[in-house]
């Protein structure tokens, strides 16, 4: 075989074959350099995928924990120094579309307009029926600019729904019984089916024993005892009443004014809260109690965080819902937050701001920039809580007077359409 060799050399066919071969082997070669580079490629794709995977569950997460991840993946990517750097690009770009998603804003002034022009016409029809028009009255001692402007604004909200308003002005110096005669003038006016005495008193009042002198019949802000023990003993027919047929289950006549705004608002946004982990931040008669009260009647599963809570973060971290009523300018913080929340601010505080020509600036018990960040729905402050608690005191007016009547009280949440607003 070895002799014939120079004879397979000088022939044309053998120098062909020998051609042939080398195209084969470089073909091979070739087929193997695509072959590494394909599967090169399929590895990265399968990382980057791993990494976006990574990246979309760690938004539960805090920013903290998302830089963990991005570590770990990063150096589990091998390739070296590139690979480490490409790792971090492609998470730090899922994370961006995550975190910069456009807040939801619930509209409490809108939402209030709409049910105001509800109450209009509610009030209206009253007054053809019967020929009652709700009345309002409202008893404000001493000379607080921040209560005579709340005055202000409660009786030109009553005049454009068409209930009638009534003043009491008296003096800083107004004694406590002088209080009380008046309240016992007006339960005796069959014109007032509600009475309010504004908050706060001069300090020498006892606010408890006046405010127990208002029968539960006229008692519109819903803090006599007897409104407030129904409250809390019929808390599950508060909401079933809503949306039953029925109107002879046991109820409260009236609810807490801002507490009944708050609950409507999460009534309007449509969202199931039942099953759902709140947390309340604050215990006031006002606030705090009744909305505790009125969230259980929706099976929600309710924590109160009050300042001896200790780490209210821990619980204000795992909520479906957080309802921030603790009167301190920004105390809940962003990263506080579950995220997908829904957060409703009730505060309102004055904080410091060279920029604005009052020097101050309104804010409300949450970092609301930050906070809608993170939240799904939130309401801003001023311009969320506020109008509707104006809103559900105009109804609970029209609820007492109807009760005069021996009438049935109207639903105390209505379905008024969407409150929310995308804000980017």
């Amino acid at each position: 075989m070895w002799a014939r060799r120079p004879y397979l050399g000088d022939s044309t066919r053998s120098r062909w074959s020998r051609g042939g071969r080398l195209s084969f082997l470089g073909c091979g070669l070739g087929l193997v350099a695509v072959g590494f580079t394909l599967c090169h490629s399929f590895e990265r794709r399968l990382l980057a995928r791993a990494v976006s995977k990574v990246a979309i569950g760690s938004r539960i997460r805090s920013a903290g924990g998302e830089r963990r991840h991005a570590w770990r993946w990063s150096y589990l990517g091998g390739q070296g120094r590139r690979g480490f750097v490409n790792n971090q690009r492609s998470f730090a770009a899922v994370r961006d579309t995550t975190t910069t998603k456009a807040a939801r804003i619930i509209d409490g002034k809108m939402l209030a307009g709409r049910l105001r022009e509800h109450i209009k016409e509610r009030v209206t029809r009253l007054h053809e029926d019967h020929g009652v028009t709700p009345g309002l009255a409202v008893i404000l001692v001493g000379n607080r600019v921040d209560s005579q402007t709340y005055v202000k604004f409660k009786k030109k909200a009553a005049a454009e729904v068409g209930i009638a308003s009534y003043e009491r002005l008296l003096s800083e110096n107004t004694t406590e019984e002088e209080v009380k005669k008046a309240i016992q003038e007006l339960n005796g006016d069959e014109r007032v089916h509600a009475i309010l005495v504004q908050l706060p008193l001069p300090r020498h009042i006892d606010t408890d024993s006046v405010l127990q002198m208002i029968p539960p019949e006229k008692d519109v802000d819903g803090f006599h005892a007897q409104n407030v023990g129904d409250l809390w003993l019929n808390t599950r027919n508060i909401y079933k009443f809503n949306v039953s047929s029925s109107l002879t289950m046991t109820r409260p006549l009236v609810l807490p004014c801002t507490a009944a705004g708050v609950i409507q608002m999460l009534h309007s946004l449509g969202v199931p809260l039942q099953g759902k982990e709140a947390v309340v931040i604050g215990r006031s008669r006002i606030v705090g109690m009744p909305v505790s009260g009125l969230l259980t009647g929706m099976d929600c599963t309710v924590t109160m965080v009050h300042s001896q809570t200790v780490e209210p973060e821990k619980h204000i971290k795992r909520a479906d819902i957080v309802v921030a009523a603790a009167g301190q300018p920004e105390f809940v913080k962003a990263e506080w937050l579950k995220p997908g929340a829904i957060v409703i601010d009730v505060g309102i505080n004055n904080k410091d701001d060279s920029s604005d020509p009052r020097g101050y600036k309104l804010v409300g018990d949450v970092e609301f920039e930050e906070a809608k960040k993170v939240s799904s729905f939130i309401t801003p402050v001023p311009g969320g809580v506020g109008p509707m608690t104006v809103a559900m005191l105009l109804q609970n007016s029209l609820n007492l007077a109807r009760n005069s009547l021996g009438l049935p009280p109207l639903p105390m949440f209505n379905d008024l359409g969407s409150p929310v607003r995308n804000e980017g």
